[in-house]
C-alpha cells in the first residue's frame, strides 16, 4: 500500500482515520485484483491442463501454444488487475474519499489537510483561521467509520466468480490425476515429454535396448495405479519417434492385470520409445540398432585377354551381376555398410558337369568399407558375398549374383565360289573366293589341298589384315602346279578345304569349310574361266533384252500421251497410269543397271559400262522428264516434257538393240579367241606329257593319242563353224591354228614311231 503524506499542523484525531480508510481502501483494491486473477487464469489454466492432459499425443507445437496462452493469460491479469492496488494516494484524495461517503463533514477535514501542507504565505491562511478550522475537522473526524467509507462488495462479487473455478480444480484433481498432473507439467514446463512422476508408475521391458537391424523386439510394459487411484489401467500406448523426426504409435496388447506387450516385427532404424496411459507413462528410452554388414554397392572392373583388343571397362551393377568373356579378369569392389572382418568372402559356384568346386575366394581392404575380390571365371554360374562385421556379427545370406561367361566362339568360314563339285582340264587356275570371320579377330587362313591319294599340301592364305573380325577373299588353285608339284600326270581329283584360325591366345580355335571336289578332266573341255564368263555373259545378254522388251512396252504406252493435243488436259486416270509408267521404266533402269555393275570388271566390261551410261541417261532422264510433266499445271510445258520422256526411252530402247548385235559380235569373237587359246595350251600340255617319254607308262600313252584325237576333232568343227577364220580379221588367228595343225602332225609321227619302238603290254 502507498504511504499517505502527513502535514505536520494535523493531529492523530485526523490522521488515524485518514489512516483506516486508506488501508481499508488498499485492501478492497488488492483483494478484488487477487480474485480477478484467480478466477480469470485459474479458468484458462485448466483449460489447457485439461487438454493438454488428455490428449497425450498432442504435437509438442500445440502444448506449447496452450502454455503460452495460460502463461500469458497469468501475466496480463497479474498486470491489469493488480496494477490499481499498488497506485500511490494522497492524504488529500482519501479525506475527499470520506466526505464522499459521509455528507455530514461539511468538506471541514479536506480544507484542514489542504491549508495544513500549504506552504505558501501567499495562500495560506492566518494561523488563528487554520487552528480553528483543524478543531472543526477533529470533531468531524470522530464521526467518520471507515467501513461504511470503504465496501467489500466487490471483494465478495469476485469471490463468488472464482469459486467454481477453485472448486473444479479441488475435483479434478483427486478425480484425474494423471491427467491433470500430466497437464499441469506439460503448460508449466512444455518442452519437457516426461513428468518425473510418471517415471516410477510404468515399468518397461527392456528399456534402452541394443537390437540387430532386422531382428524382432519384444516390449513390455509393466503398469502399477497411482497413488489413491483404485481404478485399473484399462489400455497402454507405446510411442516412438525418430532422428528424422518422424513419430508414430500403437496401441500395446493386454497381458494380464496391469501388463501390456507389443512386438515390433524388423527394427529397420535406431530411435527412442515410450509408453503412456491415464494414470502416468514411462520416459524415453532408446533403441540402438546393431548392423548387420550388408552390400551397398558393387563395382565390377573387366580386363579383356589381350586377342580381343577390348578396352578395360569398369561398371556400377546394383545387380552385381558379372556377364564376361572367357578368359576375362575380374575385379570385384564391395562395398559394405560397415567395417568388416577378415573372414569375409566371395563363393563362387560354376554349374556344367564338370564345373569345379566352390571356390572361396577373400575379400581385401581397400580403403574405408571398400573391399575387392578378384576372379576369372571360366563358366557360368552364381556367386555370393558372405560378410562378417568387424565386432563379429555375421550379415544375412548373401544373395545370388548371376555370373554368365560367353565363350570365344569359333571362326566361321566358307567357300562362296567355285561350287562343291566341278570339272576343270590339268591346265587350268581355278580363283577360290572365301568368306571368314570370328567375333574377335582371323589369324590366318589356310588352303589344305589333296591330289588324289597323295599326302595334303597346306598353303597359307595370309588375309588383308591379321587380325580383322570380317575379310573377303581370293586364293587362286593352281592345277598345273600341283601336277608338277606332285610329278603326276595322270592325276583324277583335287580334295580342299579351306581352314580359318582366330586370334584366341593360348589354344586359337580352328574351322574347316566342308570339302570339295574338282574332277580333272583329261578331255580338255572349257576352263573355268571360260565357263564363269558364258555365265556372265548370259546374264548381261538376258538383262539387255529384258530391258529392251520393257522399254518396248513403256514407249507403247507412252507414245499416245506425247503424241496428244499441247492444250488437252490429263484426267485422274491418265497421271495414275503415267505414275505408275514412271516406277516401271525407273525399275528397268535399276535391274539393267545392278547386272551392268556386276559384269563391269569381266571380258563384256566395255558393253557393261555402255549399258550403264543408258541406264544413267536415256532411262533414268526419260523418267525424271515424265515426272516432270506430271508436276506441271501448265499444258505446253507438260506435253514437251511427255515428248522429250518418249523420245529418251525410244533412243534407249534403239541404243540397246545396237549395243546387243555388238555385243552378240563381240561374244563370238572372244568365243573363238578363248577357244583357239585352249586349243594352243592344251596342245603345249600334250606335248609336255609326250616328251616325259621316261615317266610314261603304256597306259598313259593311250591317254595322250585319245587327246590329240580331240584336238584334231574340236579344230575340225571350229574350222567347219567359223568360215570368218579366212577372213583377213582372222588371219592372225588362222596362222596360230595352222601352227598347231603342224604341231599335231608332228606329234602324230613321233607318236607312231613311239608306237613301234615299245612293247604294247602295259605294267
Amino acid at each position: 500500500m502507498s504511504a499517505i503524506p502527513q502535514p505536520s499542523a494535523l493531529s492523530d484525531r485526523i490522521l488515524q482515520p485518514l489512516r483506516e480508510v486508506a488501508w481499508r481502501h488498499w485492501v478492497a483494491r488488492a483483494g478484488k485484483g487477487l480474485l480477478q486473477v484467480l478466477a480469470i487464469s485459474l479458468s484458462v489454466w485448466l483449460i489447457a491442463v485439461i487438454l493438454v492432459g488428455y490428449f497425450t499425443r498432442m504435437p509438442w507445437m500445440v502444448r506449447a501454444l496452450l502454455s503460452a496462452v495460460a502463461w500469458g493469460t497469468l501475466a496480463y491479469s497479474l498486470i491489469h488487475f493488480l496494477r490499481p492496488a499498488f497506485a500511490r494516494r494522497s492524504l488529500s484524495s482519501t479525506a475527499r474519499q470520506v466526505e464522499s461517503a459521509q455528507a455530514d463533514t461539511q468538506e471541514l477535514i479536506s480544507s484542514a489537510v489542504e491549508l495544513s501542507g500549504d506552504v505558501d504565505p501567499r495562500y495560506a491562511g492566518s494561523q488563528e483561521m487554520v487552528a480553528h478550522l483543524v478543531k472543526q475537522a477533529e470533531v468531524a473526524a470522530r464521526a467518520v467509520k471507515p467501513t461504511q467509507v470503504v465496501s467489500y462488495k466487490g471483494m465478495r462479487r469476485w469471490a463468488i466468480f472464482a469459486a467454481p473455478t477453485l472448486l473444479a480444480w479441488a475435483v479434478l484433481l483427486p478425480l484425474w490425476p494423471g491427467t491433470m498432473l500430466r497437464g499441469l507439467f506439460h503448460v508449466i514446463a512444455p518442452w519437457r515429454d516426461v513428468m518425473a512422476i510418471d517415471k516410477a508408475r510404468v515399468t518397461v521391458t527392456p528399456g534402452d535396448v541394443a537390437v540387430i537391424e532386422g531382428d524382432p523386439l519384444q516390449i513390455t510394459a509393466s503398469v502399477v495405479g497411482q497413488a489413491g487411484s483404485s481404478a485399473a489401467v484399462q489400455n497402454a500406448t507405446i510411442l516412438f519417434r525418430y532422428p528424422t523426426g518422424q513419430t508414430n504409435s500403437d496401441q500395446m496388447t493386454p497381458a494380464g492385470s496391469g501388463s501390456f506387450s507389443f512386438a515390433v516385427e524388423h527394427v529397420v532404424a535406431p530411435g527412442e520409445y515410450c509408453v503412456t496411459t491415464a494414470q502416468g507413462g514411462s520416459p524415453w528410452y532408446r533403441i540402438t540398432l546393431r548392423q548387420r554388414p550388408a552390400v551397398a554397392g558393387i563395382d565390377i572392373k573387366y580386363t579383356y585377354p589381350k586377342y580381343t583388343k577390348l578396352a578395360v571397362k569398369t561398371e556400377h551393377r546394383p545387380d552385381g551381376a558379372i556377364d564376361a568373356v572367357v578368359g576375362t579378369a575380374v575385379q570385384l569392389t564391395i562395398h559394405s555398410n560397415t567395417p568388416l572382418d577378415g573372414k569375409s568372402r566371395l563363393v563362387l559356384s560354376e554349374k556344367g558337369p564338370d564345373a569345379a568346386a566352390e571356390q572361396s575366394i577373400p575379400l581385401s581392404l581397400v580403403n574405408g568399407n571398400d573391399y575387392t575380390a578378384n576372379l576369372r571365371p571360366a563358366r557360368s554360374g552364381e556367386y555370393r558375398v558372405e560378410l562378417i562385421g568387424a565386432d563379429g556379427l555375421a550379415g544375412a545370406v548373401g544373395q545370388a549374383h548371376p555370373v554368365t561367361v560367353r565363350p570365344d566362339l569359333p571362326p566361321v568360314i566358307s567357300i562362296l565360289s567355285p561350287a562343291i563339285k566341278i570339272s576343270l582340264p590339268p591346265d587350268d587356275t581355278v580363283p577360290l573366293v572365301f568368306r571368314a570371320s570370328d567375333d574377335f579377330g582371323i589369324a590366318r587362313v589356310e588352303a589344305i589341298v589333296q591330289l588324289d591319294d597323295q599326302t595334303p599340301d597346306v598353303f597359307t592364305i595370309p588375309p588383308a589384315m591379321r587380325g580383322a573380325r570380317e575379310l573377303q577373299g581370293t586364293w587362286k588353285l593352281s592345277i598345273p602346279y600341283l601336277l608338277a608339284r606332285h610329278t603326276l600326270t595322270d592325276a583324277n581329283r583335287i580334295v580342299y578345304q579351306l581352314r580359318a584360325t582366330d586370334t584366341r591366345a593360348p589354344d586359337p580355335q580352328s574351322t574347316l569349310t566342308p570339302r570339295q571336289t574338282i574332277e580333272i578332266d583329261h578331255s580338255f573341255k572349257e576352263s573355268f574361266a571360260a565357263k564363269k564368263e558364258a555365265v556372265a555373259l548370259k546374264d548381261l545378254t538376258e538383262a539387255i533384252k529384258q530391258a529392251i522388251k520393257e522399254l518396248g512396252d513403256e514407249g507403247t504406252t507412252i507414245d499416245p500421251l506425247a503424241k496428244a493435243k499441247a492444250g488437252r488436259i490429263l484426267t485422274a486416270v491418265q497421271k495414275r497410269g503415267a505414275g505408275q509408267l514412271k516406277d516401271a521404266i525407273v525399275k528397268t533402269g535399276k535391274d539393267l543397271g545392278e547386272v551392268a555393275d556386276a559384269n563391269s570388271d569381266g571380258p563384256m566390261a566395255d558393253i557393261a559400262v555402255a549399258a550403264k551410261e543408258i541406264v544413267t541417261g536415256s532411262i533414268y532422264g526419260g523418267a525424271n522428264d515424265l515426272a516432270g510433266a506430271l508436276m506441271v499445271a501448265d499444258p505446253l510445258p507438260r506435253q514437251k516434257g511427255l515428248v522429250d520422256s518418249a523420245g529418251k526411252i525410244a533412243d534407249a530402247k534403239k541404243r540397246l538393240e545396237d549395243l546387243l548385235i555388238k555385243m552378240q559380235k563381240e561374244a563370238k569373237t572372244e568365243e573363238l579367241a578363248r577357244t583357239l587359246q585352249d586349243l594352243a595350251r592344251h596342245e603345249q600340255q600334250v606335248a609336255k606329257s609326250l616328251d616325259q617319254k621316261e615317266a610314261a607308262k603304256n597306259n598313259d600313252r593311250g591317254r595322250e593319242v585319245q587327246n590329240q584325237a580331240e584336238l584334231r576333232a574340236r579344230l575340225d568343227e571350229l574350222l567347219a563353224k567359223n568360215p570368218e577364220l579366212n577372213s583377213p580379221q582372222a588371219r592372225e588367228a588362222a596362222v596360230r591354228n595352222q601352227q598347231l595343225i603342224q604341231k599335231v602332225e608332228q606329234l602324230e609321227q613321233q607318236q607312231s614311231r613311239w608306237n613301234h619302238s615299245r612293247p604294247s603290254s602295259r605294267r
